[in-house]
């Protein structure tokens, strides 16, 4: 293991911090192959490394990631593991990074936390209307970008094409929040 799994959940590119009896946490941080890693990851869970093969032919999504989460729901404190691709820019990183907290924070049971910054942002936006993992992932990624100060907009070739209508809406009602008329 790269890091000691915790009940102190600190999600840092969210800015989100929780206690937890049921789970613990890990960033692994940037890794060079995200597949290789998650095999290891497999391995340390006690299953098959070649079982997340299986994962990657099943699901056509996999293979483009910009970062991974893996969860153990059968272990108790359920470990909850993300790591991520360097990025070609500060941006992209923070986006990513807050895309993969955010499945962690949706495993963990605790989006409401994440919801509770986006009415401090005043946005408009009912995480929980959405059953989109990547959407509402993709969210969070805009949320860390913005908590970040980065220009958003810049994340807009990034998004798949599904994603990318709802977060330039949200990101058009932040803007909007910023200069009430």
């Amino acid at each position: 293991m790269n890091g000691i799994m915790e009940s102190q959940i600190d999600l840092k590119v969210l800015g989100i911090k929780f206690q937890s009896e049921n789970y613990c946490f890990r960033d692994d941080g940037f890794v060079e192959d995200i597949h290789a890693h998650a095999r290891k990851v497999n391995q340390e869970f006690g299953d098959d490394p070649a079982s997340y093969d299986l994962e990657v032919s099943l699901n056509e999504k996999l293979p483009l990631v910009g970062g991974l989460t893996r969860v153990r729901n059968a272990s108790q404190p359920i470990p909850v593991i993300i790591c991520y691709y360097h990025q070609d820019s500060p941006l992209k990183e923070i986006f990513v990074r807050g895309h993969e907290e955010t499945h962690a924070l949706q495993e963990m049971g605790r989006l409401h936390l994440l919801q509770e910054r986006l009415v401090a942002l005043r946005l408009k936006i009912d995480i929980g209307a959405y059953s989109d993992n990547e959407l509402i992932a993709d969210i969070g990624g805009l949320y860390a970008v913005i908590k970040h100060g980065f220009p958003s907009l810049l994340i807009m070739p990034f998004l798949d094409k599904e994603g990318k209508d709802k977060i330039l809406e949200f990101y058009l009602e932040f803007l909007g929040s910023k200069n009430p008329v």
